[in-house]
């Protein structure tokens, strides 16, 4: 009872602060009248960041940026599509899918978040790391940079929405298979992954069933595929090449950084990793992999 009443609060308290978030990134697009949409938004984004960090920095917990991940594509979406959205069919369907996907992520952070005694792993390591300059780290590096990504990835929306665009084709259709492919990947890898933390005393152990059986990351690689998928809607949309900007800085993301240092992290504290990282392929599931199910793993 103590937990849950100490939970509410610190939710509220995430919640109360993203509201301001929106109100100021909402103010900031009201007075700045003399700019185009994209910029407006790139403003407000920066704003609303700021806030999140602020409060972060009260709060000595940078995990209250980690929602905002969640919470800006459909936000972006909106304010640059939102008049086309119930009569464009590649708009309407692209919002669809990044409104599932925004459900999911911050469904699956609400549940495994215990409160504001929480804060992500590599954050710690940050603090550990950059002692007296996290203050820096923690804006540039974990608030600011994660924003410009993000905001790079949703730039298909913009150009979709103030381009005349490409009429739908069956292309489109390959597309809209991949986003709910890769949202259904995600949800899958959450759910086992949370399965084998309830039931399991985890520590040490390897989760190496189901879908973690195809490839080491399979919650980065749907990730992955909803960025690719928002690419692809924008280059069939508009045959412009610049769409896949966002995509690429995305996967370096992910490839330079999320995949290395998870490796790195499990490999020090889970035995057998080390095997399961030899025989497994990290993102793309292709090579000798031998699946397996719960009961014969």
């Amino acid at each position: 009872e103590l937990f849950m009443c100490t939970f509410s609060k610190d939710l509220l308290w995430v919640v109360l602060v993203y509201i301001l978030a929106f109100l100021l990134a909402s103010l900031v697009i009201l007075i700045t009248e003399d700019q185009s949409r994209l910029w407006k938004a790139l403003y407000a984004d920066v704003v609303a960041t700021l806030v999140i960090f602020g409060f972060g920095s009260l709060f000595r917990n940078s995990s209250f940026y980690d929602p905002y991940w969640s919470v800006t594509p459909p936000t972006l979406l909106l304010y640059w599509a939102f008049d086309i959205v119930l009569s464009d069919p590649r708009m309407g369907l692209l919002f669809l899918i990044t409104l599932f996907w925004s459900l999911r992520l911050t469904y699956n952070w609400i549940r495994n978040w215990s409160g504001l005694d929480h804060e992500d792993w590599r954050y710690r390591d940050f603090k550990k790391a950059t002692g007296v300059f996290y203050p820096l780290v923690d804006l540039f590096g974990i608030h600011l940079a994660p924003t410009f990504i993000v905001f790079l990835g949703c730039l298909p929306f913009y150009w979709l929405s103030s381009t005349e665009t490409i009429a739908w084709s069956l292309w489109d259709c390959s597309w809209v298979l991949i986003g709910l492919f890769g949202i259904y990947l995600e949800m899958r890898a959450d759910n086992v992954l949370r399965e084998f933390r309830v039931t399991n005393n985890f520590k040490g152990k390897v989760l190496d069933y189901d879908v973690w059986a195809l490839c080491r990351h399979p919650n980065y690689l749907g990730e992955l595929s909803f960025w690719f998928v928002i690419g692809m809607a924008g280059f069939l949309g508009t045959a412009e090449s610049r769409v896949w900007i966002g995509f690429m800085a995305m996967l370096a993301l992910f490839v330079l950084y999320s995949v290395p240092a998870l490796d790195k992290k499990l490999l020090a504290s889970k035995e057998g990793y080390d095997e399961y990282k030899k025989n497994v392929p990290s993102l793309i599931p292709i090579g000798r992999w031998k699946p397996k199910t719960k009961e014969g793993c």
